[in-house]
């Protein structure tokens, strides 16, 4: 498993949980990982200062001046041409909390037979106002329960493979200026027959005010 981690100075969108910051996520990651020398980190607008507390942190920095779609898409396009087609990509946002044995969670999610794998159980997906109608089909892994979803956000995995597939839609929800279309991509990724699934009940969350993974404690998280 890979790991292209994308992080900035700014941090969140201004909504980020109170108390948390870019190396904390970081620090957090890093303490839910095996194989750290499998992990790369996109430092994106950021001052030498900051690049450099990454780098004491940890040493395979790349450092851009994009945005967050196209910072989103040099990290395909490194997986693409750095990696074979068979290897697995696990895509990681800044504000993001992990819970341990992050690689062992995504191998059990895509053992389902996804081809997309989050470990972010979204409480959108439980608002009956915006899916009224939703039907999921919950399969039974060896670590967790998977859920078959909609949409996640830009935190997920999958295999090279799968994004040279769908490259075009990736840069089709990449033109926007700020953040990427998520929901689009997946939902028109899912239309080609791949399938996305996430565990339940979460083993990451999105540090978004109100969107919080439900039923896990996340102020128990570890931190190197």
């Amino acid at each position: 498993m890979n790991f292209l981690y994308r992080m900035h100075e700014g941090f969140g969108r201004g909504n980020s949980i109170e108390g948390f910051d870019g190396i904390r996520c970081l620090r957090n990651f890093l303490s839910c990982i095996d194989n750290k020398d499998k992990l790369i980190i996109f430092i994106d607008n950021s001052s030498d200062e900051f690049c450099q507390t990454v780098k004491d942190i940890h040493p395979n920095i790349i450092r851009i001046n994009l945005g967050n779609c196209k910072s989103f898409l040099f990290a395909v396009d490194y997986a693409i041409n750095h990696f074979n087609s068979q290897e697995k990509v696990y895509f990681i946002e800044n504000d993001y909390l992990h819970k341990p044995n992050v690689e062992k969670y995504l191998e059990d999610g895509f053992n389902t037979g996804a081809h997309f794998v989050s470990l972010y159980d979204h409480p959108a997906l439980y608002n009956d106002v915006e899916h009224p109608y939703l039907l999921s089909k919950i399969v039974l892994g060896k670590k967790s329960y998977w859920r078959v979803t909609p949409y996640t956000c830009m935190t997920f995995a999958t295999t090279v493979r799968r994004l040279i597939m769908h490259r075009d839609l990736i840069i089709e929800a990449c033109t926007q200026p700020e953040t990427p279309l998520d929901v689009e991509l997946f939902s028109n990724i899912q239309r080609t027959g791949d399938i996305l699934v996430s565990s339940m009940p979460g083993r990451a969350t999105h540090l978004v005010e109100n969107l919080l993974s439900p039923f896990v404690d996340w102020s128990s998280c570890t931190y190197v």
